[in-house]
């Protein structure tokens, strides 16, 4: 709040005041802060502290990585028998996770680069998914296919478009995909139809 009352561009404040908000801001350490919020329990600030250092965030890049790679190496191996959730499955699920967190606790990180890369780590990887084709084959009695993503629903497409920059989706789309791309039409997302 301090940096949009202290932009030039703000006319709310005089110069006086942006001065003086200015000098606050500087004044504010965050670890002091956090520890003199009081809790019921251990724990109950860690949340907080996941917050400002970002370490949430982190994790859940590491975690995204390793699951965008388990999603790639499925959509290029052929398997006769998987037993499991598809990579892909785990990698929506935990980006909609995290995009709800935010959502639900008005966190607005996504000019952060930590974040805008998770989702872009995301995009790139549910698109190679999608545009890698069915390989299947047959050999005797022994069906072999992989594993990906056979469309791609609307959260999907939102988070590409948010956030994957045109070049990278050009660049993805004329490297990966030699046909059309299959959209869930009847998926819901944020009471949309």
């Amino acid at each position: 709040m301090g940096k949009i009352a202290t932009n030039p561009v703000f006319r709310g404040c005089s110069q006086t005041e942006k001065d003086k908000i200015n000098q606050e801001i500087q004044g504010i350490e965050i670890e002091d802060l956090y520890r003199k919020i009081p809790t019921q329990e251990f724990g109950d600030k860690e949340f907080l502290r996941d917050l400002y250092t970002f370490r949430r965030y982190f994790t859940l890049f590491q975690e995204t990585y390793l699951l965008a790679k388990k999603t790639e190496e499925q959509a290029n191996m052929r398997n006769s028998i998987y037993i499991g959730t598809p990579g892909y499955e785990e990698l929506r699920g935990n980006i909609l996770d995290c995009y709800e967190f935010d959502l639900q606790n008005y966190i607005m990180l996504d000019r952060y680069r930590e974040d805008v890369e998770i989702y872009r780590l995301f995009a790139a990887f549910i698109l190679r998914s999608v545009c890698s084709g069915d390989y299947s084959s047959t050999i005797g009695i022994l069906e072999t296919k992989n594993i990906r993503v056979a469309e791609l629903e609307k959260f999907d497409i939102y988070i590409i478009l948010k956030y994957l920059k045109r070049k990278n989706l050009e660049t993805i789309l004329s490297e990966n995909c030699r046909g059309y791309i299959e959209i869930i039409k009847t998926l819901m997302f944020h009471g949309s139809k």
